[in-house]
């Protein structure tokens, strides 16, 4: 059978086998075909159709359903431009099918196809991953403009209560088209609540590791559909995380009860609510990323995360991870999905600008309190500018650049410090590797302009005997 033999035909090579109960109105012109079981390829079908032969068009409608077939048996029974493309997909268990063909035999082109498929409680492969627990009502329709034509341009794909588990995470979609099928663009809204430590089936651990916390999310998707996978995803709406346990392998950085909001809107992204706590620890940060989505699927160089942190206690030391180049992530065989290599992207290539606010900041020796800074990371290094703090009395002033070149790394600083107490001063440095000046026996109060250059290691020590200026 065919509709268009340039495409090929549809139960091509299936036996059909069943009963007819034909009556023809001779008033109207109307034949009907009433429905009855028809048995096509070994599959139980039930099939009704009506000809008006007295239209011009000689107008028809075939009504066809099968209440339970499983998706590559109905697939084989297509045309093999349909079913090279379902073949991509599969179903565990049978579906229920019912299908519309509407058209006239006196017409050129495409009949009018309408075909709806309920699934429930079932398992979805796809190119993507597999969707456990999956339910949805679908519809397909080659017209999905009226009046547009039935053709693969204005064909669409519909699903409707789309409910599953991806990757032990539930998911939720309640309306999501795929349309245009020659340059299909899929559109709809996603959500889901799941226990953090899922993701760990679909990011890596040597990249990000969590261990607690809930995530909720509500979004709104646009994306094209390139190979059966959606490419560059455009999304807008929320994702909050709460009280979650999370570290960030490749700079060894460790932090709990995070919480954090994404609000996507449909240029930038932006970031509240942000409480990272470590040991010693407590950060609150709120920022935003300008055009996000666009740079990160275009050039993730010039996304630029800026960054408002406060932290009534910050503890420099744990925070030794920044100091050194960063680890390169391994590329993991056979990853479900590409979720890790676009985070690890983004980690590595983006740049942030911090304006960082402090009460009380402890690093080795080193307290201080009343710390103010604006800090720039780049995948080459990190840039201090107008820092000041509190310290021993009076205060410091510092400009400075690290340059993260592997174990030591260089840096340059300019200093200006204000009236502080010199023994604790020298102290808090380790005496900067002198032996005969130390805190011990020096007293009084220090003011210096000061212009060095030095070596750091990853671990956050001074290399002895690299220190030079004036």
């Amino acid at each position: 059978m065919a509709f268009n033999t340039q495409r090929g035909s549809f139960v091509k090579g299936k036996e059909v086998a069943g009963d007819f109960d034909i009556t023809f109105n001779e008033e109207t012109g109307v034949l009907v075909f009433d429905k009855n079981r028809l048995d096509i390829g070994g599959e139980n079908f039930y099939i009704g159709a009506s000809i008006k032969t007295a239209s011009p068009n000689a107008d028809f409608a075939i009504n066809i359903e099968n209440k339970s077939i499983l998706w590559k048996d109905a697939g084989n029974l297509l045309s093999p431009n349909i079913t090279g493309k379902l073949e991509m997909f599969d179903m565990k268990r049978p579906i229920a099918v019912k299908c519309d063909i509407i058209g006239g035999f006196n017409v050129e082109g495409e009949p009018l196809i309408r075909v709806n498929a309920e699934v429930k409680d079932n398992v979805l492969h796809t190119p993507g991953g597999v969707v456990e627990k999956c339910s949805f009502f679908g519809v397909f329709t080659n017209e999905h403009r009226k009046g547009g034509g039935y053709t693969d341009a204005n064909s669409a794909i519909k699903l409707f209560n789309f409910r599953g588990e991806y990757a032990g995470m539930p998911i939720s979609m309640n309306r999501v088209f795929i349309l245009d099928l020659e340059k299909p663009v899929a559109v709809g809204d996603f959500s889901s609540t799941f226990q953090m430590q899922k993701l760990r089936s679909v990011v890596d651990d040597d990249l990000l590791k969590f261990s607690k916390g809930t995530a909720n999310v509500k979004l709104g998707f646009r994306a094209d559909i390139v190979d059966f996978r959606l490419s560059k995803p455009y999304v807008k709406g929320l994702v909050e995380v709460r009280d979650a346990d999370v570290s960030y392998v490749p700079r060894k950085l460790d932090f709990r009860g995070v919480s954090v909001a994404l609000n996507f809107t449909s240029e930038d992204l932006f970031i509240s609510k942000i409480v990272l706590k470590t040991g010693k620890s407590i950060v609150n940060m709120e920022g935003s990323i300008k055009n996000f989505l666009n740079l990160y699927y275009t050039d993730p160089k010039k996304i630029v995360i800026t960054w408002d942190v406060y932290s009534p206690r910050l503890n420099l030391g744990e925070f030794a991870g920044f100091l050194g180049s960063r680890k390169k992530h391994a590329p993991v065989k056979n990853r479900k999905g590409n979720m890790t290599e676009d985070l690890d992207i983004l980690f590595e290539k983006s740049n942030v600008d911090m304006k960082l606010r402090v009460d009380e900041m402890y690093y080795n020796r080193f307290h201080a309190s009343d710390a103010r800074a604006d800090i720039l990371l780049t995948d080459e290094g990190v840039h201090i500018k107008n820092a000041g703090l509190r310290h021993g009395g009076g205060s410091i002033a510092v400009n400075g650049y690290l340059a993260q070149s592997g174990k030591t790394n260089r840096y340059n600083l300019d200093a200006v410090i204000s009236n502080v107490d010199i023994s604790k001063f020298f102290y808090a440095f380790h005496n900067f590797g002198m032996e005969t000046l130390s805190s011990n026996n020096l007293r009084g109060y220090f003011s210096s302009k000061a212009k060095i250059s030095g070596s750091i290691t990853d671990a956050g020590g001074i290399v002895p005997k690299s220190m030079n200026g004036n």
